[in-house]
């Protein structure tokens, strides 16, 4: 296991890269935290189409993450969700 004062005094800690930190670590605990949508979102996204606004979701989410939020939230229809995911789980095989 590496130790602070293992560390070269001439090298700058911002050159390192993940792999020489993030090497012989211990969990000692995980947490996760689910970010809910917020009230009304699915009726807001409706409104807007009606009157005629696009609406589009950026994220940094995994796909079929992404996908899951979509249908929640009233951007894609289930059998759209069915399609992507079948399409992407056909992919990664």
């Amino acid at each position: 296991m590496k130790e602070i004062h293992d560390f070269p005094e001439d090298q700058d800690p911002q050159d390192l890269v993940p792999e020489d930190i993030e090497c012989d670590l211990q969990m000692l605990a995980i947490s996760a935290v689910e970010d809910l949508l917020q009230d009304d979102v699915k009726e807001c996204i409706e409104d807007f189409r009606k009157a005629g606004i696009s609406v589009w979701m950026l994220t940094g989410d995994k796909g079929l993450t992404a996908l899951e939020i979509g249908a929640t939230c009233g951007l894609i229809s289930e059998e759209a969700k069915a399609d992507t995911e079948a399409e992407m789980t056909e992919i990664n095989e």
